[in-house]
């Protein structure tokens, strides 16, 4: 029974291993630089980009603020600044969620900023939850192109 035992528990720690190497694939995937890593044309190391493509943008968004009142209803507030020599467009996607990661309220907001210029990100009253734990966040991407 003892090389039944030793099988199983060699799988159980390769299966582990299969987990954590795959939860490191995952968060190497998701990093913090705002996903502004583009192809490059191969030739002059530009970047390039279709019209259609969107970038993270997280750091156009300045002096994010969200709060429930007393009655529990969600708004978000903050600034959208546009350091490009182009108009930009930015789609913020506002998410109140518990715990474990569930979403609970949610606004999605797209707001045009010209060149050089700021916006108000206002997403008022967007949902109503209330709770313990509760987390506001906001996914910010820009249009390119």
């Amino acid at each position: 029974m003892k090389g039944k035992h030793a099988v199983s528990k060699k799988r159980t720690i390769r299966q582990h291993g299969l987990v954590v190497v795959g939860m490191l694939s995952l968060l190497t995937g998701c990093t913090d630089d705002g996903g502004t890593s583009r192809a490059t044309d191969g030739k002059s190391g530009s970047s390039t980009a279709s019209a259609d493509e969107v970038v993270g943008a997280r750091a156009a968004l300045t002096g994010f603020a969200c709060k429930a009142d007393d009655a529990g209803t969600w708004s978000a507030s903050g600034q959208l600044n546009n350091a490009d020599k182009g108009k930009a467009t930015y789609v913020v996607i506002v998410s109140v969620a518990g715990k474990d990661s569930h979403v609970v309220a949610e606004a999605t907001k797209k707001v045009t900023v010209d060149p050089g210029g700021s916006a108000d990100l206002d997403a008022s009253d967007f949902g109503k939850a209330d709770g313990k734990d509760l987390k506001c966040s906001a996914h910010v991407t820009r249009q390119v192109g």
